[in-house]
Formats: structure tokens, C-alpha cells, sequence
């Protein structure tokens, strides 16, 4: 086994301090979908921001500890079971239906959790409202400038009429 250089260090060291930098800034926009279920697993979905899929590994499936030193935040028994490659900003979880009620597991964080997921649903919604205020302020600005243009056509076209008159006498 080689050790590491005194660079290659460095680098590691960069390359993790960047990375919880990155968390730290983007992991209020991890939005989680609802959990849907079938007869045996409740499913959900976690979307991170695009500015950390760079830390999703896409060759492998993440551990519990790694996931959520990514910044997601999940009541426990969750596992991340499939890598969507199209897709490697969203995380795809499982755990077995109603699996707080069997276990037991005490879940201190569990409100919290609601919370945050909560929030997260709550910001893309208000994200989604957002992009549609500026989609319709796009098409309004593109109302005004072609409104501008046919202005500046017809103050064109009168000018060079009037000059033209003039000339003409």
C-alpha cells in the first residue's frame, strides 16, 4: 500500500473542505419527495442541488454515514438502493413499510426531519412559483422590447417621411 504525498494530502484535504463548504451552502435546497409505498418498502426520493452531485460517488451505492454527510436529512432505516444514472442528483431511498412501528427505533430527530422535508417541499413549490413569475416577466419584457421596436419603426418611418417632403420641396 503507497502512502500519500505531501500534495496528494493537500489536495485530499482541499478536496473535503470544499466539500462540506458546498453542503454547508446548498443543503437547504435538497428537496425530498413524499414516500410512496408498495407491499413490502415505502420508497421517496432526495433531490439534491446540482452543485453536490459532484460528490455522489456514480459507481456505487452510498452508506447511511455518506449520505448524510451530504446534507440529507432522513428519520432512520432509510437505505439508498439505486443509482438513476441519467439522473445522479437524485437519490433513490427504501426502507421496509412501517418500519418505525416494527423496531421500535426511537426517533428524536423524527419531527425535526418532518420539518426539514417540510421545508424542502415548501421551497420547491415557492421555487416553482418563481420560475413562473419570471417566465411571464420574460414574455412581458419581450411584449415591451417588440412593443419598442414597432415604435421606433414608425418614429423611423415618419422621420424619413418628413425628410423626404422636405427634400421633395
Amino acid at each position: 500500500m503507497s502512502t500519500m504525498t505531501t500534495i496528494e494530502l493537500q489536495e485530499y484535504l482541499l478536496y473535503f473542505e470544499q466539500r462540506e463548504k458546498d453542503v454547508r451552502a446548498y443543503e437547504d435546497y435538497i428537496c425530498y419527495s413524499p414516500r410512496y409505498y408498495d407491499d413490502i418498502f415505502e420508497y421517496r426520493h432526495v433531490t439534491l442541488p446540482k452543485q453536490l452531485v459532484q460528490y455522489v460517488p456514480l459507481d456505487r451505492l452510498m452508506p447511511e454515514e455518506e449520505w448524510r454527510s451530504l446534507g440529507v436529512k432522513q428519520s432512520y432505516g432509510w437505505e439508498h438502493y439505486m443509482i438513476h444514472a441519467p439522473e445522479p442528483h437524485i437519490l433513490l431511498f427504501k426502507r421496509e413499510k412501517d418500519y418505525q412501528e416494527k423496531y421500535g427505533i426511537p426517533q428524536p430527530e423524527e419531527e425535526l426531519v418532518e420539518l426539514v422535508e417540510q421545508d424542502g417541499q415548501q421551497y420547491h413549490q415557492q421555487n416553482v412559483q418563481y420560475h413562473q413569475q419570471n417566465v411571464q416577466y420574460q414574455q412581458q419584457n419581450v411584449q415591451y422590447h417588440q412593443q419598442n421596436v414597432q415604435y421606433h419603426q414608425q418614429y423611423h418611418h415618419q422621420q424619413n417621411l418628413y425628410h423626404h417632403q422636405q427634400n421633395v420641396q
